[in-house]
């Protein structure tokens, strides 16, 4: 019984795959990156507690206050 994958579909599989662990690793390592640096990772815990304590405003809002009536 041979395989009926051809060498070509094998061949696009492959870098398929390649390319979605590149992009896995370098989502670690932002995210590593992230965690690595404190004031960034404050910022990210302080935006969270603002979006559960509902201090948020409107992206209407939003682009009001930066000029985009």
């Amino acid at each position: 019984m041979g395989s009926s994958i051809k060498e070509d579909d094998k061949t696009k599989i492959m870098i398929d795959v390649l390319q979605n662990i590149e992009n896995e690793i370098g989502s670690a390592l932002e995210t590593l990156e992230i965690q690595s640096e404190d004031e960034t990772l404050q910022s990210i815990e302080r935006g969270l507690e603002d979006i559960k304590k509902s201090r948020v405003r409107s992206f209407d809002s939003f682009l009001k206050k930066h000029g985009h009536d």
